[in-house]
């Protein structure tokens, strides 16, 4: 996310941000949370809200895609395999806990059942 985008999202509402989330491509929030999983240790205390705000819509998004390619019958494609890799990384997300198949898949289901 360049610093402009950053700073729009600081300066956002919550409406605001909901559609700054939508700008995001899914590409540049997975760099974007790889790159925050290597610094998470060192980043200041006060952005650690706002970064779990952002992660968890990025979570969201992901576990959405992973939903989609799922009914659309491609687990078995690559697309679906690298999402669920990139899933595994961004474990922190859920307590550090190392996610598997069977858990997105839990997540996944949840989400379609919620909205």
């Amino acid at each position: 996310m360049e610093q402009k985008q950053w700073l729009a999202w600081e300066q956002a509402t919550r409406e605001e941000r909901s559609l700054l989330l939508k700008q995001i491509s899914t590409q540049e929030a997975r760099v974007y949370v790889r790159y925050l999983r290597e610094q998470w240790d060192v980043l200041p205390a006060d952005l650690g809200q706002e970064l779990a705000i952002f992660l968890a819509s990025m979570h969201y998004q992901l576990e959405l895609e992973l939903l989609h390619l799922e009914e659309a019958g491609r687990k078995d494609s690559s697309a679906y395999q690298e999402l669920m890799d990139f899933y595994g990384i961004s474990g922190f997300l859920t307590g550090m806990e190392e996610p598997n198949e069977e858990t997105a898949m839990d997540h996944a289901t949840a989400i379609s059942s919620s909205g």
